[in-house]
Formats: C-alpha cells, structure tokens, sequence
C-alpha cells in the first residue's frame, strides 16, 4: 500500500478465511474468486465488498512446473474480470548431481497469461521477482530490506516492482472514475507490461509445444483410448451414460497423462488449467474450447478419490449426520454445497478437465 495510491486513502487489512469452517466468513463478493484457489492479495472497496484486484507471490525456484501450480488463482480472477498480478522469478541458479545452471521460467506461464488476458478482456499480467545476478550467490530471490515487510516481499525500488505498483494505480484510477475493468487492456502502460510478456515469451523460444507427458488424438479415438488404457468396455456404460455431446463437436483431445502414484494437488492443479489456456481454449469459458482436455491418472485407481471423498463427507462436511453447529458454516452448505469447502484437487480437475481418466474408470 505504502508504494501505491492507497496510501492516500484510509485502508484495512484483513486476513482472509480459509479454513475449512471459516471460509463461511468470507464476504460474499469473495468466495467466487476463492472458489479455485486463495491468492495472497484481494484490494476491495467498500460494503459489500467490489474487488478491485488481486496479487500473487511466488518465491519458489522456477523448476520444472513450479510457478504454474498457482495458475488456477489466475483464472479464478479473470473469470470475473478482476486484473490479476503474479510476481515470480524468472531464473535461478540450480544445483543438481553433476551440474550447475542458471534454470528458466518454462514459457507456457507467459502463454496462458497472454492467452487469459486476450479470453477474458482483463489484465492478467506477470512481474519478475528480482534474483542475485551472480551465481555465487545461488541466484536466490532478492528481498526488500524494510523490516516492515518481514524479508517476504520483493525490493520495492526494483524496475519490476515500479512497474506492478504504476499497474495498481491504473487499476485503482479506472475503478475511481467508475470504468469498466475491461477498458484497462488498452492503457499505453498496461499494453507495455503485455508487450514485455511477448518479448519474455519470444525470448524463452516461443511455445515449446506440449510437455512429454501430454498427447493430442482424434476425438474418434478417445474410446479407444481409454478402453485400452483402463481394460473398460464402454458399450453398456454409453449406453445408460452417455459422454456429453460436446466432446464429439471437438476434432481433437488433449490428453495430459501423469504416472504420480498420489492423489494430490501440486502442481497438477496449476498445470491443467495452463495446458487448457495455452493447448484448449478459444474463450472465456471451459465449454470455449476445441479441443478436449482430458486428464489421465495413470497409475491411480478411483478408489483412491471416493476415499477422499468419504473422509471429507466424514469430518469436514457441516452437512453429516454429527455436525452438531447451527452456524454460517452449514448456511454456507445449505445454500451452496460442498463448492468452496472440499479439497482443492477435487474442485479444480472436475471444474477444468472434460474428462478424467483413473485406471479403473472413467468420470466425463
């Protein structure tokens, strides 16, 4: 705040909720944003609460699919046209068995942020976290040295971070003189912030095309896909069930095939709505797509998921039989459901994919 025009305003900061009974105290403007994932910053204004934006920060290293596991939060703010920020590093200095390098930020982050900006009309932009230049110094994150920020935060006079603090106050600005958050893709300094993704993007070589692990088929092979894959025989299932319509109008499915022996959230979480961005959509919605998005656990039986399921329905649902509170928790349930309150990677594969693959069986 100190670094941007909210400092001339009175302002409050208040934690979010996300606990499992005290998501319910969010406000209500809130919790459709929240409903993918919780990014570290929302800006509202006023009662009830408009949002005005929300920021990301992420300190890990940029290996491998690192900085795409928090994606979904990106999304969640684009759906309702809420500009997003995600500050990142782009490189860092990597020490494996047998070598030293400087590793980069995969470029698919740029792509699908270009992407979602391009699908949803709002500004979801990404900002370099500054590292030691020299490898001596392990290339780690650089830090603001004001107590204040508690050695958490990027340096505040870093050019980057100028930039990202310039981006609030437009934001901050459009909202005052009561415009349209989607005028702010056409501000000269936003188009330049979007302009030095293309170059980060171009730099990095372009898209790399799908990672190894994916593979796009005709959408007339997608039975035989998985019925050589699961040992399921479809016929009598089609039959009583029938896969959406939908996915027959689609030419082509991408299929993301992972071997983790885990039911688990990161970095699929992140990853699968990147792989739809860049690989899958043409719009705003996950119905705007052209191709399918399926997402195959190899290595993991159904099982596995009913098990998380039922522990959930057991100890966190306020709508068992022993949930004794008469409170905002089970209001929140009554009027919603288990949306909001159930595992993360319960909501976000059944919310993106089109189709999910386990080794037993299918879910479409």
């Amino acid at each position: 705040m100190d670094n941007t025009v909210l400092r001339n305003y009175q302002t409050n900061v208040k934690k979010l909720h996300h606990g499992k009974t005290s998501f319910a105290y969010n406000p209500d403007e809130l919790k459709d944003i929240l409903y993918l994932d919780l990014p570290d910053v929302i800006a509202t204004s006023g009662t009830p609460e408009k949002p005005l934006f929300s920021i990301e920060f992420c300190g890990q290293k940029p290996v491998g699919f690192n900085i795409h596991q928090r994606f979904a939060r990106a999304v969640a703010s684009a759906d309702f046209k809420i500009p997003f920020a995600y500050v990142f590093p782009e490189r860092a200095w990597v020490i494996r068995k047998g070598s030293k390098r400087w590793d980069y930020v995969d470029p698919r982050i740029y792509m699908a942020m270009l992407n979602a900006t391009q699908f949803h009309s709002v500004p979801i932009l990404a900002f370099n976290w500054v590292t030691h230049k020299k490898s001596t110094n392990d290339g780690k994150i650089l830090v603001d040295k004001n107590p204040k920020y508690r050695g958490v935060l990027p340096p505040s006079n870093d050019a980057e971070m100028q930039s990202l603090f310039d981006f609030l106050d437009i934001v901050i600005d459009n909202f005052l003189r009561n415009r349209k958050t989607t005028d702010l893709v056409s501000y000269p300094n936003v188009m330049k912030i979007n302009r030095s993704m293309w170059a980060k993007f171009s730099g990095r070589g372009g898209d790399p095309g799908p990672p190894g692990s994916c593979k796009i088929i005709a959408s007339g092979k997608l039975r035989d896909y998985i019925e050589s894959n699961t040992g399921l025989n479809l016929t009598k299932r089609f039959k009583h069930d029938p896969p959406p319509e939908i996915l027959n109008t689609r030419k082509e499915s991408f299929v993301f095939a992972t071997s983790v022996k885990k039911y688990r959230a990161d970095p699929y979480t992140g990853l699968l709505p990147v792989l739809d961005y860049c690989y899958c959509r043409t719009g705003q919605s996950i119905r705007d797509r052209y191709r399918n998005l399926i997402l195959h656990f190899t290595q993991i039986s159904f099982n596995d998921v009913r098990a998380q399921c039922a522990r959930y329905h057991q100890k966190d649902c306020a709508l068992r039989e022993d949930y004794k509170g008469v409170d905002r928790f089970l209001s929140l349930h009554l009027r919603e459901g288990c949306k909001f309150t159930k595992p993360k990677e319960l909501r976000i594969y059944f919310y993106f994919a089109d189709v999910v693959i386990f080794k037993d069986t299918v879910l479409y």
